[in-house]
């Protein structure tokens, strides 16, 4: 398992695909949006005072980068990076 330190936020993005009416896929990146949406998997030591919990629904900037680690994607953030969280 893979753990945040500090003041860093783990972050599996949602995997959102728009089908077109003609059966094309179109994978949420591509989207012109300013930011993307994920759930929290781990947070670092610092940030366990914050409402920021695993499992907890977060949004965070389009440009941030995706890693992949033993086959799953994950981004990794500052806390700073973080835009808010979402009511489910």
């Amino acid at each position: 398992m893979l753990h945040a330190l500090n003041t860093r936020v783990l972050v599996k993005p949602d995997d959102k695909e728009v089908k077109t009416e003609s059966g094309i896929f179109i994978p949420d990146n591509a989207n012109n949006k300013d930011w993307h949406t994920g759930t929290v998997v781990s947070v670092g030591d610092q940030v366990k005072e914050t409402q920021l919990k695993p499992g907890c629904r977060v949004a965070y900037p389009a440009l941030a980068f995706i890693h992949e680690f033993r086959g799953d994607k994950y981004v990794y953030l500052d806390i700073f990076d973080v835009i808010g969280y979402l009511d489910e």
